[in-house]
């Protein structure tokens, strides 16, 4: 349990002292990583003095991890957005071109 927690704090250690920008991936890991850890907990109670350590210093990096997946989430939903109203416009235009097939269009000069 010590070797699992020890590896799940450097981490979120490296997420949240590199500086730049992990990917969703790497998000995906550290979750996957901190739910491991999650279900063996109960299984290694009580818990010793370095392991309640290790969960204090995770927990001082708990809204940065936030802070960073709630970017994610947000840019995910806006350019979900925007290709939700892309597609809208297509299937707008190629609706209306469908109905008025025969039609033309022409611009007068003034």
């Amino acid at each position: 349990m010590d070797k699992l927690l020890k590896e799940l704090l450097d981490v979120t250690l490296e997420l949240c002292t590199s500086g730049q920008e992990w990917e969703y991936e790497r998000y995906v890991s550290l979750v996957e990583l901190r739910q491991v850890v999650v279900d063996r907990l109960p299984l290694h109670k009580p818990l010793t003095l370095l392991q309640e350590g290790y969960l204090n210093h995770l927990r001082q990096y708990e809204e940065q991890i936030l802070h960073h997946m709630q970017a994610l989430k947000d840019e995910a939903e806006h350019n979900l957005n925007r290709i939700n109203v892309a597609r809208k416009q297509q299937q707008l235009y190629t609706s209306a071109s469908e109905v008025h097939a025969d039609s033309f269009m022409f611009d007068k000069r003034k």
